[in-house]
């Protein structure tokens, strides 16, 4: 399973693939943990609260994120907990199994290795590809993997383009002043 990851400025969040799943990570207090729900979604289970409710006190928590939203997340060892807890996690091939496999195999190494240095987190990963960084005042701000199929243009180019192609690409301000003649 391939690894990416790219860091969501606003939210702290490590954002990592699996398959076609996100699995966000946050740092607390020098710890990963895991959203519940990303974690339950890439090992196709259904009952979310119930699953993260059977988890010890200290293996869950709520975290909140700003703009008063609150997530459910997963410590290490409740991560752990919840792979182990599907029939299908030891038997090679399975979703749970190959999940297990990745996380232990990647990504924990991956956050180790980096430590409380997000923007190092790619580096640390087996990638081969495309990489799209916004860098602000010398800082990266975002990173965001780019797959075979996506493509990136600078304003420009696409506006030049745009023209090529026949169309009129105006300022919503603009066109909002423009006299109304129909």
């Amino acid at each position: 399973m391939s690894t990416l990851a790219k860091i969501n400025s606003e939210s702290n969040f490590t954002i990592f693939k699996f398959g076609s799943h996100e699995i966000r990570v946050i740092n607390k207090d020098g710890e990963p943990w895991f959203v519940a729900h990303d974690v339950c979604s890439a090992l196709e289970i259904q009952n979310i609260m119930q699953s993260i409710e059977r988890l010890d006190d200290d293996e869950w928590s709520v975290f909140n994120i700003g703009h008063q939203d609150d997530i459910n997340v997963v410590s290490e060892s409740g991560m752990y907990t919840l792979v182990l807890r599907r029939r299908d996690a030891i038997k090679q091939g399975s979703v749970p199994h190959q999940f297990r496999k990745w996380v232990t195999g990647e990504v924990l190494p991956a956050i180790r290795k980096a430590g409380s240095d997000h923007s190092s987190m790619i580096s640390g990963l087996s990638f081969n590809g495309r990489i799209l960084m916004t860098v602000e005042n010398g800082t990266v701000a975002s990173q965001k993997i780019l797959h075979s199929d996506e493509k990136v243009l600078t304003f420009d180019t696409f506006m030049e383009l745009a023209q090529r192609a026949g169309y009129l690409i105006i300022h919503r301000e603009k066109f909002l002043s423009l006299p109304n003649q129909w």
